[in-house]
């Protein structure tokens, strides 16, 4: 007795998928064809999605373009004189005030030298035990701080360029110290 289900395909070995058909492998070898350029093409969508990723968007442009505009015109007050310079302090070398002006100048010094220049990590090592035995040292040094305070605290200080900088730092990932340098002698 012959089973006669519509669905029992008594063609099974010569037709549809696996079979000996001509037509069947030309059909899977198009298939074939076809997986392998959508592959290619979810490779070149990953691609582009990752390079996105990179890409600003039009408001962080707009905001890095504000910055720079703010950043000119801050430099071209400061180069114009606009930026309420301090006067260098004398010359150590060349100290010509009284004693009790030279203690005060060290006194200064020796206070931001403990509240400033020995907080940074290479502080330590790089001012010798002896440096107020050194005029060249503590003239140095007195340029420095005299520095610091006009760029941080003075009234005439860059705090706009800080804010700019922070501003600009804002949209930028937080790194770790030395994270994102390349490193060995081809930098």
């Amino acid at each position: 007795m012959t089973s006669t289900n519509p669905n029992s395909n008594s063609n099974a070995g010569t037709n549809g998928a696996g079979g000996n058909d001509p037509q069947s492998g030309a059909e899977m070898a198009a298939v074939a064809g076809l997986a392998r350029e959508v592959e290619g093409l979810a490779r070149g969508v990953e691609a582009m999605r990752k390079a996105m990723q990179l890409t600003a968007t039009a408001g962080e442009v707009q905001r890095l373009a504000k910055v720079v505009e703010e950043l000119s015109q801050t430099t071209a007050n400061g180069l114009r004189g606009g930026g309420g310079e301090a006067d260098p302090p004398e010359s150590w070398l060349y100290f010509q005030g009284s004693a009790q002006a030279a203690g005060t100048r060290l006194a200064d010094l020796t206070s931001w030298l403990a509240g400033i220049y020995l907080r940074y990590p290479d502080g330590d090592e790089s001012l010798p035990e002896c440096w107020l035995w050194h005029p060249e040292i503590v003239e140095e040094l007195l340029w420095l701080m005299q520095a610091w305070l006009a760029a941080y605290v003075d009234d005439g200080a860059c705090v706009r360029l800080h804010r700019l900088r922070r501003d600009v730092l804002a949209g930028q990932p937080r790194r770790a110290p030395g994270e994102g340098r390349a490193a060995g002698p081809g930098r």
